[in-house]
C-alpha cells in the first residue's frame, strides 16, 4: 500500500483525530516548509497526536513522513512531464482528441439538442455548476451565452452553489458540469435543484447512463483518453465543442447579429 491510499485509510477510519490529520495532508498542494505545529493548530489536536500519527504509518516522526510526502509529490511531477511529453510528441493524442469530438457530436442527437435549445428559451437565469476544471468549462459557457443576453452564472464554491440554488424555481435551470459523475457536492445540488422544480441539465461520461434519473437532460461527453494519462484534456476538449455547436446553433436559430453583442 502506497503513502497516499495510507493516508485514505486513515481518513476513512475510526479516530477522529488521525482521520482530520490525513484529510488535512491529503488536500495539500505541497508540504515544503509544513510545520508539526501547523498541522496540529490546523486539525485541533496535540503535537504528540501528529507524532503518534506519523509513527502509525511506520515513520520516525514528523520530520520523516513531510520528507516522503515532498518525495510522492515529486515523483508525481515527474509522471506529469513523462505524460506531458507523450501527448506532445505522439500524434495518436489528437487523434483522439478528433475522436472524442466527433462521437460527442453524435451522442447530442437532434432530439436532445432540441431540447437543450427549448430549456434555454424556457427559463429566466441559468446556473452553472462544476468543480475545478469543470468550473472552467462552466465559466466558458457563461461568457458564451451572457454576452447574448442570458442571464447566466456560473459558480465553483459548493456553499455558494447550494445558497443559489435554494433560490431557484421552476423559471431556473440549473447545469451541472460533472464528468466523473461521482463528484458528490455538485450531484447533491443538482438533485437540491430538482427539489426546488428548477429544470436539470447534467454533462457527464458517456458511461454514466445510470445518472439519467437525476436530471431533465443529460449531455454525454466522450474521452478517448487511456486511464493511465493524468492529462484529462480531451474531455473538456469535446464539452467545449459541444459549446460551440449549441451557441452558434442558438445563435442561427434566434437570427441572432453577433457583432451587435462585440461590446457586451
Amino acid at each position: 500500500m502506497n503513502l497516499k491510499d495510507q493516508l485514505q485509510t486513515m481518513a476513512n477510519g475510526k479516530n477522529a483525530s488521525y482521520s482530520a490529520i490525513a484529510d488535512y495532508l491529503l488536500a495539500r498542494k505541497s508540504y515544503a516548509g509544513l510545520k508539526l505545529k501547523e498541522v496540529a493548530h490546523a486539525c485541533h489536536v496535540s503535537d504528540a497526536t501528529v507524532v503518534r500519527f506519523c509513527q502509525n504509518l511506520g515513520f520516525d516522526g514528523f520530520s520523516d513522513l513531510k520528507y516522503n510526502l515532498t518525495n510522492v509529490l515529486q515523483q508525481k511531477w515527474r509522471q506529469f512531464e513523462t505524460d506531458l511529453h507523450l501527448c506532445r510528441e505522439n500524434p495518436v493524442y489528437f487523434q483522439r482528441v478528433e475522436e472524442s469530438c466527433h462521437v460527442t457530436e453524435q451522442l447530442f442527437t437532434r432530439e436532445k439538442q432540441e431540447q437543450f435549445l427549448s430549456m434555454l428559451d424556457e427559463v429566466k437565469e441559468i446556473i452553472l455548476i462544476g468543480l475545478g476544471t469543470s468550473y472552467l468549462v462552466a465559466k466558458d459557457f457563461e461568457i458564451r451565452f451572457g454576452r447574448i443576453g442570458l442571464r447566466c452564472r456560473a459558480i465553483e464554491d459548493i456553499i455558494l452553489q447550494e445558497f443559489a440554488i435554494k433560490n431557484t424555481n421552476a423559471d431556473s435551470l440549473v447545469i451541472a458540469f460533472c464528468y466523473s459523475g461521482s463528484t458528490q457536492a455538485v450531484m447533491e445540488n443538482l438533485r437540491l435543484a430538482r427539489e426546488k422544480k428548477a429544470k436539470t441539465i447534467l454533462w457527464t461520461c458517456d458511461s454514466n447512463t445510470h445518472l439519467e434519473q437525476d436530471c431533465d437532460l443529460t449531455v454525454y461527453i466522450h474521452s478517448s483518453e487511456p486511464n493511465h494519462l493524468r492529462i484529462s484534456t480531451t474531455s473538456r476538449i469535446a464539452t467545449l465543442y459541444l459549446i460551440d455547436l449549441i451557441y452558434f446553433t442558438y445563435v442561427n436559430n434566434k437570427n441572432l447579429k453577433l457583432e451587435n453583442y462585440t461590446d457586451i
